[in-house]
């Protein structure tokens, strides 16, 4: 039986209808979001980035497979009166690693975590003009990995707001440490096997968790490189944890 606090009946919302409860949700129904402030070139911060993850009732294509669950980064720009007006969605990168490991679910891993609260952990978003043109790139990472020559690599999509208003889009892939440090998928077939987990919520504690944040360094304002866009990384087996320092890209 699952209980009540894992996130197909948590109290926090309804997601059997995909809605969040007591929110205005400015057009959102789904599972999580959370957002950050941006300048786009106004020399205020009068736009809101918001990084979504959806519910069971939205679809993904990985290669040839359709999966329940889908990620969205949306961009709002804010009226005088705090009203917001969407003017871009973005569409983060999403590869094997975030595919539920299962024989009978077609869905990304995310839908399957533990706690709502647990996504604070492996969604992120942030802001900061790192190539000092006076409006600010947008970054998120979305619990997207990948295991390379014996290294974890967390990708960082970053998209850049283009004279034309396009948006050109970017992968940074951060080296996380040896792929071994992580749980493995023997591990997690053993985890499996020991616990009555009807969800299958431990494959979350195979990626990395990150967490984004930008700033003005020097204090010089706009110029070459006046920015940087500083991460942090967690690394996860069983409950040990090893927090590393802030590193800048």
């Amino acid at each position: 039986m699952v209980e009540k606090g894992v996130s197909y009946y948590s109290p926090l919302s309804d997601n059997e209808n995909d809605v969040i409860k007591g929110s205005t949700n400015n057009g959102f129904s789904g599972k999580y979001a959370t957002s950050v402030s941006a300048d786009l070139g106004s020399g205020y911060k009068d736009h809101v980035v918001e990084l979504r993850a959806y519910g069971s009732q939205y679809y993904t294509t990985v290669g040839n497979q359709q999966l329940s669950g889908a990620f969205a980064v949306k961009v709002f720009s804010l009226d005088t009166e705090g009203n917001r007006t969407e003017v871009a969605s973005l569409s983060p990168t999403v590869n094997e690693s975030q595919i539920q490991a299962s024989n009978y679910s077609d869905e990304l891993a995310y839908l399957r975590a533990g706690y709502l609260q647990e996504y604070d952990s492996y969604f992120e978003v942030a802001a900061a003009d790192v190539d000092g043109d006076g409006v600010d790139e947008v970054f998120c990472y979305t619990d997207c990995y990948k295991d390379e020559n014996g290294e974890c690599l967390a990708c960082i999509d970053m998209w850049d707001l283009q004279p034309d208003s396009s948006w050109s889009h970017t992968q940074e892939w951060v080296d996380c440490g040896q792929a071994s440090y992580y749980v493995t998928e023997q591990e997690l077939a053993e985890i499996r096997n020991s616990k009555d987990d009807p969800t299958d919520r431990m494959q979350l504690m195979m990626a990395p968790v990150v967490t984004l944040a930008g700033g003005d360094l020097d204090r010089h304002g706009y110029g070459p490189h006046h920015c940087r866009l500083g991460l942090r990384w967690q690394l996860q087996r069983g409950v040990r944890q090893l927090w590393l320092p802030l590193r800048v890209l």
